[in-house]
């Protein structure tokens, strides 16, 4: 029994003891367990803290530096080593954003340990160990053990430097864009992608006539809809049927170019832009005057048109009005200067008769010249197209002209190619180019002088006439005169040469209505150099069909 007993009480001592062992065993695991737990979240925050960019440090009840982060010591420039352990504001020292030190008993990062309270600081400075300095913003945050009583605080701070150098850079400019807004001719308006006012000028207040302190940042374009609808901007209707219709057309992002009439009768230009952000610029420019100026433009345009009519039609009447009695005398005149009927007995009615006819003859010419610009101003001279023989054209001038030339002792000759080729043209009016600009050529060229003419075919394929003499020339200032409609240039002979001024405009507006164009070029004593092209499409191939002399210019 007392074996039994025994033996009993020995496995009951036994199974508890295999107990406290189980229970023992669990406890020593579970503690391992716990430190390896502990070990990971060292490793963690360890990791934390090297990967942080932030400065990040600790301190005691006392302000000794517990830990601080390598982004920490980098950026006050203190060995870690000698960081642990110092008294945090005799080493890391701060002061306020205008430079002055804070007092111990002051500093905000000190107060977290008195206080207990986080403490936020936005505008400090933080000194390097070599002196040098930056601005940061940093949380001071106490730490507490389970108690609830504070044991230190750990502090978080960032340069930022760069921050503050990028907010002074907008905030300059947005001192100029305000600037810039504010004096600029047009006004202008710019919301963003939620149609929110973000920047407008006082120049859009006043085009638009709105109150004043009614517009500002923020304000919904809904909200300016609705106060113009209300005023009767967009004309009669549903207010806000027109404010839904205004909103979706700012929301399109479409561009927009349109004139608005103001009520005080003041026209203005409106051109919206979109942007790449979804909003849109919207420019305002007051073009009141500019319009007036254009009506009154057109206005006077319609004057001068109505006038140049009556001009036109005068010139034409008096032209044909002329003609009749002229071509009269001028008859008469031959039948005398020819004594058809007998000897006019004095050899000085001879005379007579004879300059009566020459007289006549070039106010005839003067008379045709003035009613072919007048057909040409409204459009009425007609072209009588053919294929016309060029050497043939350039013989009958130089036989009209010879003689004169001959008096004025100018020698007068042609450079033509071997195988000219034929124009479609009108023969009669391309006899009248030719004779007016080598008569010009001639008029204007001293005893002894030379009048050339020539002819070409360029490499573009088109035909030119070129006629150079060896004049008095025209200066550069004068070229657009001489070539203007009774256009006369004061020069050392054009006294003793009369002239009305109408040979060069009439050449001009006749080569232009075979499709080509004239040009001039001229040096003072040295001469005057007519250049005359007509397009390839009047060309007539010859019959040879074995080509022209080409020239790529013609001798300056």
């Amino acid at each position: 029994m007392v074996g039994d007993e025994l033996s009993q009480r020995l496995k009951k001592r036994t199974a508890e003891l295999h107990k406290a062992y189980r229970q023992l065993t669990d406890g020593i695991q579970a503690q391992q367990k716990v430190e390896v737990l502990l070990d990971r979240v060292k490793q963690q925050n360890d990791l934390i803290l090297n990967a942080a960019g932030d400065g990040i440090y600790g301190l005691d009840l006392e302000g000794r530096t517990t830990f601080i982060n390598p982004a920490g010591a980098r950026l006050i420039g203190w060995p870690v080593e000698e960081l642990i352990g110092k008294p945090q504001h005799a080493i890391l020292h701060h002061t306020r954003a205008d430079g002055t030190p804070y007092p111990h008993e002051e500093c905000p990062i000190h107060a977290a340990l008195s206080d207990g309270a986080v403490h936020q600081v936005d505008d400090e400075v933080f000194w390097r160990k070599d002196g040098t300095s930056f601005p940061v913003e940093y949380v001071s945050t106490p730490i507490r053990d389970q108690g609830g009583e504070v044991t230190g605080a750990v502090v978080v701070f960032k340069n930022i430097a760069e921050r503050r150098r990028t907010e002074n850079e907008l905030a300059e400019k947005t001192v100029v864009l305000e600037t810039t807004l504010e004096n600029m001719s047009q006004g202008i308006s710019v919301y963003d992608a939620d149609l929110k006012l973000v920047a407008f000028n006082q120049k859009y207040v006043d085009l638009r006539g709105y109150p004043p302190g009614f517009l500002h940042i923020g304000m919904s374009f809904e909200e300016v809809a609705r106060f113009r609808a209300g005023r009767g901007d967009y004309g009669p209707g549903d207010v806000e049927r027109h404010v839904r219709e205004r909103v979706m057309a700012k929301r399109s992002g479409e561009a927009l170019r349109q004139e608005c009439i103001l009520p005080d009768g003041g026209v203005i230009s409106v051109n919206r832009e979109p942007m790449p952000d979804g909003g849109c610029v919207t420019t305002y420019s007051d073009i009141t005057e500019r319009k007036r100026a254009e009506e009154a433009l057109r206005a006077a345009k319609e004057e001068a048109e109505v006038a140049n009519r009556a001009k036109t039609e005068f010139l034409a009447n008096v032209t044909h009005e002329l003609r009749t009695p002229l071509n009269a005398v001028i008859g008469l005149s031959e039948l005398m200067n020819e004594a058809l009927f007998g000897p006019l007995g004095h050899p000085k009615y001879t005379e007579y008769a004879k300059d009566i006819t020459e007289s006549g003859r070039h106010l005839l010419e003067l008379i045709e010249d003035i009613l072919d610009l007048s057909r040409i101003e409204v459009g009425k001279l007609k072209l009588y197209e053919e294929k016309v023989d060029v050497v043939k054209v350039v013989g009958a001038c130089m036989m009209i002209l010879r003689s004169r030339a001959e008096a004025g002792r100018i020698e007068i000759q042609t450079l033509l190619p071997e195988d000219v080729p034929s124009l479609m043209a009108d023969a009669g009016k391309l006899k009248q180019i030719l004779l007016n600009i080598l008569s010009n050529a001639i008029k204007f060229t001293p005893a002894g002088g030379t009048v050339t003419l020539e002819a070409c075919v360029e490499k573009d394929g088109g035909f030119v006439f070129l006629v150079r003499d060896t004049g008095i020339g025209i200066a550069s200032e004068d070229l657009a005169t001489a070539m203007a409609p009774f256009g006369q240039v004061d020069s050392s002979l054009s006294r003793k040469y009369q002239g009305t001024g109408l040979g060069l405009s009439l050449t001009k507006a006749l080569v232009e209505l075979h499709g080509g164009g004239i040009e001039l070029s001229s040096v003072v004593d040295v001469g005057t150099e007519v250049t005359i092209r007509f397009p390839k499409s009047r060309i007539v191939a010859s019959s040879g069909g074995a080509g022209y002399p080409l020239r790529s210019s013609l001798p300056g």
